[in-house]
């Protein structure tokens, strides 16, 4: 029989919208200079982009490598006590990204509220619970770093570009741009949940609240078992006696 299978799940919103309209100040001011610059970024983008991520086989391949989480996932494929697999092909990482995103992972929004729930569906309620609160971590951090690099770029691009004119406009302008880079270095550095934020952690359910099967649906399903049997017991029997008859 299966194992009983518990689902995870976590309540997500955009990162706070606040910090990320000081960002934005600025290039409303400067029109499409700054547009150009900053991307036209908001902190919903963030969240769109970070779910976009969570559900990209590279992010999956590289969550799955980085957590050793092969023989975890293919737990009946490996020896514990020798430390290797049993069959001499292994799982690969496309099985175990197949398997991820068709059975264990799922993140989906409220149109309403605009929350999303990221759920993780195991039959290991600690690894469940693990797995789905590092998945937020892992996003939030991939997307940090991203945009500190990106700010550091900037900020060294905008200030050669500072020594190459004397316009006073146009000065005013990359000092404005700098400005707001050096605003997206701080928020990187600062805050941790920088593209999603927490808003119902991760909470493992006891060992009896499992998500699937269903007791009820798997009672259901005995008794319709069971009157299948005795219905079909019964017409053989008939059919037996029927046919004993026409031959007598």
């Amino acid at each position: 029989m299966a194992p009983n299978q518990y689902e995870i799940e976590v309540l997500l919103a955009s990162a706070d919208e606040s910090s990320q309209s000081l960002l934005n100040s600025v290039a409303g001011q400067l029109g499409p200079l700054a547009g150009l610059a900053l991307g036209q970024t908001t902190a919903s983008d963030k969240s769109v982009e970070a779910v976009a991520i969570l559900t990209s086989p590279s992010f999956i391949r590289a969550f799955i490598v980085d957590n050793e989480m092969l023989p975890r996932l293919f737990s009946d494929e490996w020896d514990e006590s020798e430390n290797s697999w049993h069959e001499v092909e292994p799982p690969s990482l496309d099985d175990a990204v197949d398997q991820w995103t068709s059975d264990i992972f799922d993140i989906r929004q409220d149109r309403d509220t605009g929350f999303w729930t990221l759920s993780v569906v195991w039959h290991d309620r600690e690894d469940a619970a693990r797995w789905a609160m590092m998945l937020v971590s892992a996003v939030n951090t991939h997307i940090r770093e991203k945009d500190q690099g990106e700010a550091a770029r900037a900020i060294k691009y905008l200030t050669d570009q500072l020594d190459q004119t004397n316009n006073m406009a146009i000065q005013q302008a990359i000092y404005a741009l700098i400005e707001t880079q050096m605003k997206t270095e701080m928020l990187t550095s600062v805050r941790n949940d920088y593209a999603l934020r927490v808003l119902g952690p991760a909470v493992m359910p006891d060992e009896d609240h499992y998500e699937y099967p269903k007791r009820g649906f798997l009672i259901f399903l005995g008794i319709i078992a069971g009157l299948s049997a005795g219905a079909m017991v019964a017409f053989i029997r008939d059919y037996q006696l029927a046919s004993r008859n026409m031959q007598n």
